[in-house]
């Protein structure tokens, strides 16, 4: 196992705990790694164009989602993000937004991955089993 996991498997057990529900967690998960280039893109477009509400919006958005699916890499790379624009220090940000992009590309690279692990620590069998339950919910 990595020293430092994508994703922390004890988030999505406790949001299937707190929803009970294993498949509309391992759904969340899904939803989150399918967003996540466009999250990405959103962060960089406003920080290419010094647009601090744009930036702040898709920061906060993918800080949270990030942290509520374990992703705590990607959730503490959104945080300096957040003081660097918060501070208007575009040119550090869009630095610092190379880091983030590493990430997201890892997570998206791995996301069958971290799917299959999420699916083995909720005890669900198969992806078509959680995406009909979830929506016949």
């Amino acid at each position: 196992m990595p020293e430092h996991p994508l994703i922390d498997s004890r988030a999505t057990l406790d949001l299937a705990d707190q929803m009970d529900s294993p498949h509309a967690a391992l759904r969340f998960l899904s939803d989150y790694l399918v967003m996540l280039q466009g999250r990405l893109g959103r962060i960089l477009v406003g920080l290419t164009g010094e647009d601090a509400e744009t930036s702040m919006d898709a920061i906060l958005s993918l800080k949270i989602s990030s942290a509520m699916n374990g992703a705590h890499q990607a959730a503490a790379s959104c945080h300096s993000l957040e003081a660097l624009v918060h501070g208007g220090c575009f040119e550090m940000a869009r630095a610092e937004s190379v880091k983030l992009t590493a990430i997201v590309s890892r997570l998206t690279d791995s996301a069958a991955a971290l799917l299959e692990q999420a699916m083995a620590d909720l005890g669900l069998e198969s992806l078509q089993d959680t995406f009909g339950a979830s929506r016949a919910a």
